[in-house]
Parts: structure tokens; C-alpha cells; sequence
């Protein structure tokens, strides 16, 4: 990529490319700290996302240090995990150290727009368009940041980058901090259906009650709909991900005949609703940062790579990124690199193992899973499986079966053997 000289003083301190969980928090932390900061997306909001909706317990915490209220949340305390034969485990929650052991629903659309405006409110500029960036800069030259808003580029340059622009980052593309070839991918579609759940439910098979690379859920959400989808994995195979939409339909009749569920629709008719969207999980296949370029949330691959959940994850590196920038200005990446595997590289080692492991040879997953599910029927082993499921190791403190999910976690994170399934920055 050709470079060039940019004098002057830049246009901004900041500019966060992407206006999503990660994108939103960064941008009005950055802003609190006195920075200028322009938050970019080619969106106008409120704008719809796949996703299950759920903000859990960890994510809900980490708002309430932002100072950012949200209201209207649909509770969510515990879940059931359905596995083959309709062997059911029933994962209890409970308070943590950083937690208070109860989330919570709100459409994305909602949640979304709900951080955005707290950015703007903070001070932040929003400029609407696509972001692309002409010079690699390796120096203390400002970024150069061109944004095509449809009708005309506007070229504008910023001290730091920050890139929370999704699974399909084009910051992390534009500055080689991404390995196509060892990222996990996975493709998640969601309907809305209006009906209610007794308990909301994870259900790890498929059509057939065969194991596929991923689960399918049934949450409750807001408006009194339910959020129904179905996620994969699927390595770096971009062309598999449309498993996930032929076997939505499949998996709405299982849900009818099987769960406990009522519809008040016909889930036919509330087809319209349905959105597919990309993730990418474990923090494999992605250097996280450079220099001064950070990236943030799914960019960064930090998505759980066991259920898919990446909100915590997205706020929390947004945070995290403004705080490298505040305490390292020189080399922002090596701060926040070295915070992030301090946190969190011991759970995406050992669940990036397991998610690779079921993708690869999913008949020997199904024996595992099997399995575990009848142990997991033992009140401590289910809550060692939540609390790991979840990745809240860390943050579990006292829980009932939290010294099993630690040692679990130990084992499966720092295992030289299994360090070589980790195809993520070198720790």
C-alpha cells in the first residue's frame, strides 16, 4: 500500500470507524477524555442486526460503568441447553464478581441506537459513509481517512484509528491485521416471531437431531416477540455459511413440535424479519492492533466462539481501547494487545480448540456433548458448564462449580498441545 506525507494538525484525535456496541462505547470514552473524535458508519440509525439480542450479566455491568442507561430490557436469569435425544441441562444463573447474574433482551435496533446517541451526546461527531483508508502509516504521520458517502469523498485524517467495523473489517483488511486463512467464521440468521418461551433455550442439533457446526436459539426479545435463530461455524469456508439459512426452517418446526413454545404467528409470515450476518470468534486469524490502529469487538475476533456472544466483548475492548490510547499515546496497540491477552486468551484458546474441534469432526463432538450433557444433569457440573459456556471464569468468583470451570479452563488454555489449534497473535 503506497504512503504519503500528511502535515498539518489532523482533522481529529480519533476516528472509529463503525457505530455498533464497540464503535459507540470507544468513541464516547475517547470523548470523555477530552479527545476529538468523529465516529463514522454508513448507516443512519436506528438500523436492524442480526443477533440474538441478548445483553447478558457481563454486559450490563460494563454499561453501568459507562454511565449509559439502559431501560425496557426483557429479563433473562436461566437458560436450558437442549442437546440430541431431548436430553436437557438446565444452566442456573447467579451473581459474580463483576455481575450481578441477571441480563437481560432488547432488539438490536433499539440497543443500538441507545449507545449511539450517548456518543453524540458526549460530544462525538458522526459522519455517515463508508470509510477506506489510501496510507499504511507506520510513523507519527496522522491517518489519512477517506469517506465515500454515496454523492461525494470526503478526505479527513485523525491521530488514531480505531476500526469496530464488524467481522468483515476493512481497517483490519486495509492494515494487515487479519489471516484469512486462520480466522474462525461463523453465519448467523434470526427471525422475530411473535410467542413466548417458558425458559430460554440453546439448542446444540439440527435437523434430524443431527450435531451441526453451530446451535440454534430461541430468546425472548422485546415488543412480545421471540428472537429464533440459527448460527455455524465454519472455519474460514465463507461459501458453507448458507447452512445456517437452509436449516432455519428445519429448525422452527423442531422448535414447534419440541420446546416449549407458543406461537401467536405464523412463522412464515414474520419471514420478512429475517437477517443473516457474519462473526468472527476466538480471536483467531487477527492481530488486534498496530501501532496506532486498534480494533474493537467482532473486528477483533472477540466473539465467543462456544455460543457467539460479543457484546460484553465489544464494550469492553471499547473501553479498554480508549484507555490504551489515554495511558500509551506512543504505541496505543502494544498496551491494549497486552491487556487483552491478560483477560481473555486462556478462555479463546481452549473454546476457539472446542469450536474447531466441532467443526472438524462433528460425530466425536455429538459423543462429547452426549455425555456431558448426562453429567452436566449433577446441579455443579451444570453450573461449571454456564459459567465456562459463557467464558465468566474470570468473573465467577464463589459460584457453585466455579473451581471446576476454572481448572477446565486452565487445562484447556494452556495446554502446550492445544496451543497449536491457537492461530491467533503470537502471546
Amino acid at each position: 500500500m503506497p504512503s504519503r506525507t500528511v502535515s498539518g494538525k489532523p482533522d481529529f484525535d480519533v476516528v472509529v470507524t463503525g457505530a455498533g456496541p464497540g464503535g459507540s462505547t470507544a468513541a464516547k470514552a475517547l470523548s470523555n477524555l477530552g479527545l476529538k473524535v468523529a465516529l463514522v458508519d454508513r448507516y443512519s440509525f436506528p438500523r436492524d442486526k442480526a443477533c440474538g439480542d441478548v445483553i447478558g450479566p457481563k454486559a450490563q455491568f460494563l454499561l453501568k460503568k459507562t454511565d449509559i442507561k439502559v431501560e425496557s430490557f426483557v429479563g433473562i436469569g436461566d437458560m436450558d441447553i437442549v442437546l440430541p435425544n431431548d436430553v436437557r441441562v438446565h444452566l442456573p444463573s447467579a451473581p459474580g464478581i463483576d455481575f450481578d447474574g441477571v441480563g437481560g433482551a432488547l432488539a438490536r435496533y433499539q440497543f443500538d441506537e441507545i449507545l449511539f446517541d450517548a456518543a453524540l451526546d458526549s460530544g462525538v461527531e458522526f459522519i455517515k459513509g463508508r470509510a477506506s483508508f489510501p496510507v499504511s502509516v507506520h510513523s507519527n504521520e496522522p491517518h489519512v481517512v477517506l469517506i465515500n458517502s454515496g454523492q461525494e469523498v470526503k478526505s479527513l485524517t485523525a491521530t488514531y484509528l480505531v476500526g469496530a467495523d464488524g467481522a468483515n473489517s476493512s481497517v483490519a483488511e486495509s492494515f494487515q491485521l487479519v489471516d484469512r486463512a486462520k480466522i474462525l467464521l461463523g453465519f448467523a440468521v434470526r427471525r422475530y416471531v411473535y410467542g413466548t418461551v417458558r425458559t430460554p433455550v440453546i439448542s446444540i442439533l439440527g435437523h434430524a437431531n443431527e450435531l451441526f457446526p453451530g446451535y440454534g436459539w430461541v430468546f425472548p426479545s422485546t415488543e412480545g416477540r421471540l428472537n429464533i435463530g440459527v448460527g455455524v461455524g465454519v472455519l474460514n469456508d465463507r461459501s458453507k455459511g448458507s447452512l445456517a439459512t437452509r436449516t432455519m426452517e428445519s429448525y422452527l418446526e423442531l422448535v414447534r413440535r419440541t420446546l416449549d413454545v407458543e406461537f401467536e404467528e405464523d412463522v412464515n409470515e414474520a419471514k420478512q424479519t429475517q437477517l443473516g450476518g457474519w462473526i468472527k470468534m476466538g480471536m483467531t486469524g487477527t492481530t488486534p492492533g498496530k501501532y496506532r490502529v486498534l480494533l474493537v469487538g467482532d473486528a477483533a475476533g472477540l466473539v465467543n466462539p462456544l455460543q457467539g456472544e460479543g457484546i460484553a466483548q465489544a464494550i469492553e475492548s471499547g473501553l479498554l481501547a480508549a484507555q490504551a490510547i489515554q495511558q500509551a499515546p506512543n504505541d496505543p496497540a502494544t498496551y491494549y494487545i497486552k491487556e487483552l491477552l491478560e483477560s481473555d486468551s486462556n478462555f479463546a484458546r481452549g473454546a476457539s480448540f472446542i469450536h474447531r474441534t466441532a467443526v472438524l469432526h462433528p460425530q466425536l463432538s455429538l459423543a462429547g456433548v452426549k455425555g456431558l450433557g448426562m453429567l452436566a444433569q449433577k446441579k455443579r457440573m451444570a453450573s461449571a458448564w454456564g459459567i465456562y459456556f459463557n467464558g465468566l471464569v474470570n468473573s465467577a468468583g464463589p459460584i457453585r462449580g466455579s473451581v471446576l470451570a476454572r481448572t477446565t479452563g486452565s487445562i484447556l488454555g494452556n495446554s502446550e498441545a492445544l496451543k497449536d489449534f491457537f492461530y491467533g497473535f503470537k502471546d
